[in-house]
């Protein structure tokens, strides 16, 4: 969903949805009289009104930035409402197929890409004796992970930050540059020429999408996770 009249179709549901509430209350005041066939109308009227706003509510858009149709104070009040609206645990259970399909429609999730990507993937083996610290080692799965969905930029980004990180807590950060930084590490013995080599490469590619936003590829991805891990290994063997 990206249009503002599909915006404003949630909005309009809502306002009809509390309007049928407050006539079926029970304890509504002052009280009203209504017919068995009126109060089944309006159930009725209700039922096909949540089933229509929870189709809405799984298509809604939450990626694409987009204006709102009626300014900032309005835009803050429909991303809490969606927000508090779309309890994806609640309409798992009874959406499920219906989210999958319709995010495999929309290119937001396609199995196959995900199982291409996720088996494409070389196993991350190091040799034994590697101490990789916990927190490096959760980056570096995070930026796996983003491969294996297809965020290319985002995995090069993240490898970037393990080599940044890495450094940090090894003391080389002298230099003005993250490459003059790899290049110290590389003279006090602490990674070889092939891998400094490999790390520059990483920063490279992440320091053009971070600065000219431009996208990595695949391969700047694959690239990218290969040269990481020599780089754990050689730091942390």
């Amino acid at each position: 969903m990206r249009s503002s009249e599909e915006d404003t179709r949630i909005f309009d549901l809502l306002r009809e949805m509390i309007s049928i509430n407050a006539q079926l209350k029970k304890d509504r005041s002052p009280p009203i009289l209504m017919t068995a066939d009126k109060k089944q109308q309006l159930e009725k009227r209700r039922y096909d009104l949540e089933e229509e706003l929870n189709d809405l509510l799984i298509e809604v858009d939450r990626i694409e930035i987009r204006q709102s149709f009626a300014g900032k104070d309005q835009a803050r009040v429909q991303r809490m409402m969606i927000k508090n609206l779309f309890n994806l645990d609640e309409m798992w259970d009874s959406y499920h197929e219906k989210i999958l399909d319709f995010h495999e429609q929309t290119d937001v999730l396609d199995r196959y890409t995900f199982l291409s990507n996720y088996y494409q993937l070389a196993p991350p083996f190091v040799r034994i004796g590697s101490q990789i610290p916990d927190g490096i080692k959760h980056i570096y799965h995070e930026s796996r992970w983003c491969f294996v969905y297809g965020h290319f930029s985002a995995t090069v980004s993240l490898c970037r930050s393990v080599i940044e990180t890495i450094l940090k807590q090894m003391k080389c950060t002298r230099g003005s540059t993250l490459p003059q930084n790899i290049d110290m590490a590389c003279t006090r013995k602490l990674i070889s020429k092939q891998s400094a080599w490999n790390a520059k490469k990483v920063v490279r590619c992440a320091n053009i999408l971070l600065h000219d936003a431009v996208p990595a590829t695949r391969q700047n991805a694959v690239d990218a996770l290969d040269s990481t891990l020599n780089f754990l290994e050689d730091i942390y063997l």
